[in-house]
């Protein structure tokens, strides 16, 4: 299980890196509206956490913060022209660069285990592990 000292360490890196990437942004209003859904999830998280008791996993804290760190760069270079991303896109002749695509991805594959987790603990689909899947993933859909 994760320590409190870990999950307040991950707050405190996400608030961190949130404050550094709202320095000097490449569109002020860009960064405003697409940091407004990473901000308010990662707090709806901690939230959740603080009413609900929920413990999730080390694994799955972990994946929530990599999502929210993902979403900041993107809203802080705006999706299309994160660097690392046009570099790639120059080495393998891409014709855009796909920094969104890692983005969407990013949304499946790091909050699948946090909603099945909370599906399995606080919800009637506990009793069927193939509904609690099923549900988590059209959550995911209707998030995506």
């Amino acid at each position: 299980m994760t320590t409190r000292a870990e999950k307040i360490g991950l707050v405190a890196v996400y608030f961190a890196i949130a404050i550094a990437l709202g320095i000097h942004p490449y569109n002020r209003e860009d960064w405003a509206l697409e940091n407004s859904i990473p901000f308010f999830e990662g707090l709806a998280a901690i939230l959740y956490y603080r009413w609900r008791k929920v413990e999730f996993t080390r694994l799955a804290y972990y994946l929530i913060f990599i999502h929210l760190v993902i979403q900041m760069i993107g809203g802080h270079y705006t999706y299309e022209k994160v660097p690392f991303f046009d570099w790639l896109k120059e080495q393998l002749h891409w014709s855009r660069n796909h920094y969104d695509r890692l983005a969407h991805f990013a949304v499946g594959f790091c909050l699948y285990l946090p909603i099945r987790e909370i599906c399995l603990r606080r919800t009637p689909l506990k009793a069927s592990k193939r509904w609690a899947g099923f549900f988590t993933l059209t959550t995911l859909c209707a998030i995506a």
